[in-house]
């Protein structure tokens, strides 16, 4: 995870996340894996966790304190922020088994801080969008499911 600063007098900060910081992608062993197995294996009612799957992930508690600095820094300087991460946070953005494990967690620090103005997320590959307290949550469909021969990109 790393964030940047761009545009006229660096107004814009932009957040990019690891989703898979914890997960069950890391080698056996691992402490992050450990620690995704052990989530999973206490959350493993799917009624009530239907994105406790080993396909996602989330964020550790590093990156968390990481990244509510980073928002903090970044109201402190004026600049309005744009976050990228792989995985959704919000269930009218994606399909809810596809979201980030502390998915709630991560949208509500984001709604928290009014300089967010979107997050980006891909996984869902048929992508979704949703606005919540002013903040625009957009999935974008998957590249990979585009149409044999033809071009696949985004334009924001």
């Amino acid at each position: 995870y790393y964030d940047f600063s761009a545009g006229v007098k660096d107004a814009w900060r932009f957040i990019v996340l690891d989703a898979l910081d914890i997960s069950v992608l890391w080698p056996e062993g691992a402490a992050q894996r450990v620690e995704a197995e052990a989530w999973l294996a206490a959350h493993a009612d799917k009624d009530i966790h239907p994105y406790a799957n080993p396909w996602n992930g989330m964020l550790g508690f590093q990156q968390m304190l990481w990244l509510k600095a980073s928002l903090l820094d970044a109201a402190a300087h004026h600049q309005r922020v744009i976050v990228f991460s792989h995985l959704p946070i919000l269930a009218d953005s994606a399909r809810v088994d596809h979201l980030l494990w502390n998915h709630a967690d991560v949208a509500a620090l984001l709604v928290q801080h009014r300089c967010v103005a979107a997050y980006f997320a891909g996984h869902y590959h048929l992508g979704g969008y949703s606005c919540d307290s002013g903040l625009h949550f957009v999935t974008l469909p998957a590249i990979c499911d585009a149409p044999e021969g033809s071009n696949a990109y985004a334009e924001v």
